[in-house]
């Protein structure tokens, strides 16, 4: 009987202890729980801008700085109008109020609240009158006696 070869006994399969299966999907549900838990929480306190405040002028508008505030009064954006930013500024922002203040030379020459909707958007128009048109006849006529008016 030397030729009779041996069956190869089959292998036992290792069986794990049922509570290890209960570990690992009790693990796995605490893990997702906490995951939505941190996602929410900072969706919760994280504001994201989900609006826009779009700012628009011409060649009179050179120069002017331009600060929006939110309600509270705290600036939330500065920039200075230019032909290099073609006049117009974008500023996103969360929905609510806002103010906008705008000088050039100390001399204040905008200022408008404006109310941004939520996922929207407000448009301000800029038209500052031309610093280079004369001013009303105010200098004396070179002919005091010249008629006024033809």
């Amino acid at each position: 009987m030397a030729n009779e070869q041996e069956t190869p006994q089959p292998l036992e399969p290792q069986t794990m202890p049922p509570w290890l299966a209960r570990v690992a999907v009790a693990g796995t549900i605490v893990l997702i729980v906490v995951g939505v838990v941190l996602v929410g929480w900072r969706w919760m306190h994280v504001q994201f801008p989900n609006a826009a405040l779009f700012i628009r002028g011409d060649a009179n508008c050179e120069g002017v700085n331009v600060v929006v505030s939110n309600a509270d009064g705290d600036p939330v954006f500065h920039d200075r109008m230019s032909a290099a930013n073609k006049y117009q500024l974008v500023v996103l922002v969360e929905h609510g109020v806002y103010a906008v203040v705008g000088r050039r030379d100390d001399r204040e020459v905008i200022r408008e609240r404006l109310y941004v909707g939520n996922g929207g958007g407000a448009l301000l128009q800029v038209q500052i009158p031309s610093a280079t048109q004369p001013a009303a006849a105010t200098a004396p006529s070179a002919e005091p006696d010249a008629p006024q008016g033809r």
